[in-house]
């Protein structure tokens, strides 16, 4: 189905699934894996691909560092498709798709958010979104302190 509906046009429940969003507020502290992980607790969602196949994804966080090192945390999202135990990585975690900090010592959180839209996905099939993250120089200064994840369909 194209996103140009007309008069007339049948819609199928298919075509507005329900919008997913999930968030926490436990600190991730000390931070100095330099590949992206989940965190603890995990920030993840499940949702079903509108018959576009298109969805828009949110991704938010709080985050500092509190030392003079310029380490930069990055946050992003990767989505598999299928069950995240045996799931195909549909669309990788990528630095551009997310938020980072600023790369100078900054004590209290800066929050930061960034909106993208995925295509290609297959029309009622089953996906994972997940937050992931990593930081740059691994010095264990960046910290974490709110994350949020959203995703809803585009028709």
């Amino acid at each position: 189905m194209t996103n140009n509906l007309s008069a007339g046009t049948r819609v199928k429940a298919l075509d507005f699934p329900r919008a997913f969003q999930v968030f926490n507020t436990t600190t991730i502290s000390n931070i100095s894996t330099t590949t992206y992980v989940k965190g603890t607790p995990e920030i993840a969602v499940r949702f079903v691909a509108p018959s576009s196949g298109r969805v828009a994804v949110h991704v938010g966080a709080g985050t500092s560092n509190d030392g003079a090192n310029n380490d930069r945390i990055f946050i992003a999202f990767q989505i598999l498709e299928g069950d995240p135990a045996n799931g195909t990585v549909f669309q990788s975690a990528e630095s551009k798709r997310g938020v980072s900090n600023p790369a100078t010592q900054v004590d209290r959180d800066q929050f930061h958010g960034h909106t993208t839209m995925v295509n290609g996905l297959t029309p009622g099939t089953y996906y994972y979104a997940q937050m992931l993250h990593r930081v740059t120089l691994g010095s264990a200064t960046a910290d974490i302190a709110h994350r949020h994840l959203m995703v809803w369909p585009i028709p």
